[in-house]
């Protein structure tokens, strides 16, 4: 007799938003991070605002649609109103992760906002009235900590390669710009052309 084998529970469907708020200062850009509840998923653990849009659902598609960021970008605003006059930007979608736990298959839409000093005191004040645990991290330490979940390393990722696309691009136009002040001039390569028929006509 072989040991029958145990039906595995069917992994739960979540999707969730994950908000970089960003504040540059003069000496380094910090973004906000906030500590998870002591109990329940990652208790304790320190995370970037995360917000749960749909849980338990049976079949959340895991794509990066219009219509889920959409959802996702009016959670947020609904979450962060009357707090938000000092944001510098729209919400800007910048990628998205995928983590597995035990029982939840976890689908996160990462954004990032741009706070100035101003609205920085508006969500502090916020997140004080709501006696939560939060603190400005610089990134100079998100670089360089060890400390950070598997689920925030993955966010920061999205954020690194964002940066990464961006300064290649702005490569790409440097490059595109040089290539176009060193282009020839078209009235110089026509009198170069004819100098060069005149000069093979003689041979």
């Amino acid at each position: 007799m072989y040991p029958l084998k145990k039906n595995k529970n069917k992994m739960r469907d979540q999707m969730v938003a994950a908000l970089l708020i960003e504040c540059d200062n003069a000496k380094d850009k910090e973004y906000l991070m906030i500590k998870r509840d002591k109990k329940g998923l990652l208790a304790g653990q320190w995370e970037f605002p995360t917000m749960v849009i749909s849980d338990g659902v049976d079949e959340v598609k895991c794509s990066s649609s219009k219509l889920q960021r959409k959802e996702c970008e009016k959670k947020l605003r609904e979450y962060w109103i009357g707090f938000d006059d000092g944001f510098n930007s729209h919400y800007v979608y910048i990628g998205e992760s995928v983590h597995l736990f035990s029982h939840i298959r976890q689908q996160t839409l990462i954004f990032l906002i741009t706070v100035d000093q101003t609205c920085k005191k508006n969500v502090t004040q916020l997140l004080t009235q709501k006696n939560m645990e939060f603190d400005w991290v610089s990134q100079s330490l998100l670089e360089t900590s060890k400390k950070l979940t598997v689920c925030v390393h993955k966010v920061w990722l999205c954020k690194i390669n964002q940066n990464t696309a961006q300064s290649n691009c702005l490569k790409q136009t440097v490059i595109e710009q040089s290539f176009q002040t060193k282009k020839k001039n078209p009235k110089n390569e026509r009198e170069n052309e004819m100098k060069s028929n005149c000069f093979f006509s003689r041979i």
